[in-house]
């Protein structure tokens, strides 16, 4: 996921990226702060965002993506599923199963943005 927001110019400073020529997610350790790892000066990283960056990332650039949680009372499950909304309000996408897992649910959606961002550039 981070790879492909790095392609579709993610540019949020992170204190987290993941170093193509060691292989390992890393941190600058001498100055901890955050940085564009994304930026050209370090063709080699990439940013490894936080969930939230990364959905603050897709609000600025006019698209808003919830989660939506509910519970089953006959399975007796917590649920979830996502919905996509450009900055008017208006449905873009939303997911089409029903998800058991917080993280998966998260994860989807993240790369749903991913597409719609795609689809619209």
């Amino acid at each position: 996921i981070a790879q492909e927001l790095k392609e579709i110019g993610f540019d949020v400073e992170c204190a987290f990226f993941y170093d193509d020529i060691l292989k390992e997610i890393s941190f600058d350790e001498e100055d901890v702060g955050l940085i564009n790892w994304n930026n050209k000066d370090f063709t080699k990283c990439v940013s490894l965002p936080t969930w939230e960056q990364a959905l603050e990332w897709f609000r600025k650039k006019g698209l808003v993506g919830t989660i939506i949680y509910f519970k089953d009372t006959f399975l007796n499950k917590t649920l979830y599923c996502f919905e996509v909304k450009d900055e008017k309000g208006y449905l873009v996408s939303a997911c089409k199963n029903i998800i058991e897992k917080y993280e998966e649910a998260r994860e989807k959606l993240l790369n749903s943005l991913i597409e719609i961002f795609i689809d619209r550039v």
